[in-house]
């Protein structure tokens, strides 16, 4: 019950940590390019690989600390809901270009996030 409540605690977190950047990203960059989900999945891809390389061998799957912080938070932050609707609503509403470039951006961007974090995790 104990890693049950870290991994629900950290799932909030994780999700206020989602709305405030994607709200501060919309507001400093204003656009219909879903600007702000984007960039949540870039930093929550480089996080993972930052955290998982850093933490290799020290950190075990079934810690409750790995729950609170991998499931939890950074399950909470990333959104792949989010980039499936706002993909589908570009193309909906006929923007096919930027619908394309968002998929592309958010495939290539969060490999090479999850890639660099990895990398950096290597020196934690």
């Amino acid at each position: 019950m104990f890693r049950i409540s870290l991994i629900f605690l950290g799932g909030g977190l994780g999700a206020l940590a989602r709305f405030g950047l994607a709200g501060w990203v919309a507001r400093l960059f204003p656009s219909t390019f879903p600007l702000g989900t984007l960039s949540v999945n870039i930093f929550g891809s480089f996080l993972i690989g930052l955290l998982i390389t850093g933490l290799e061998g020290r950190l075990s799957c079934s810690s409750p600390f790995y729950g609170f912080l991998v499931i939890g938070i950074l399950g909470g932050f990333t959104t792949f809901s989010a980039f499936s609707l706002e993909s589908v609503n570009l193309m909906r509403n006929g923007a096919w270009g930027s619908a394309g470039s968002y998929v592309t951006l958010s495939l290539l961007c969060c490999l090479i996030g999850t890639m660099v974090g990895m990398r950096l995790g290597k020196w934690w």
